[in-house]
C-alpha cells in the first residue's frame, strides 16, 4: 500500500473517531447527563484510543518485517538448502527477492526454481 493512500485512510480515520466521540458527547450533554470535561475532549480521547494501537502496530512492523519474512522464507526451504553456510544462505535469500521482483517479466531462468 501506498503512503500516500495510508496516509489519507489514517487522516480519514482520525476525522471520523473525532466526529463521532464529539457527537455522542454532544449527544449526552443535550439528553441532560452532566460531563466531566467538554466534548472536545472526548473526541481527542477516541482518537488517541482508536489510532495510537494501530499506529504502534504498523511502526513495529515496519521495523521487524524484513527479519521476520527472512527468517519465514529461509525456514521453509528445502532440506537440500538447510545445510548451505551463512554467505550462502544470504546468495540464495537474494536470488529470490530477484525472482519475486523479475515474476512479471517475460524471462527468467528456471535454474533457480
Amino acid at each position: 500500500m501506498s503512503l500516500n493512500l495510508t496516509l489519507s485512510i489514517l487522516l480519514l480515520l482520525i476525522i471520523s473517531f473525532y466526529y463521532f466521540g464529539q457527537r455522542k458527547a454532544l449527544h449526552l450533554k443535550s439528553s441532560g447527563k452532566k460531563l466531566h470535561s467538554l466534548p472536545f475532549y472526548y473526541g481527542s480521547w477516541l482518537i488517541i484510543v482508536g489510532i495510537f494501537p494501530g499506529l504502534l502496530f504498523l511502526s513495529l512492523w515496519s521495523a521487524f518485517d524484513g527479519p521476520v519474512i527472512r527468517s519465514i522464507i529461509l525456514s521453509d526451504l528445502p532440506l537440500i538448502f538447510q545445510s548451505y553456510s551463512a554467505p550462502e544462505k544470504d546468495l540464495l535469500y537474494s536470488e529470490i527477492l530477484n525472482f519475486v521482483a523479475n515474476k512479471n517479466q517475460a524471462t527468467y531462468d528456471d535454474s533457480i526454481i
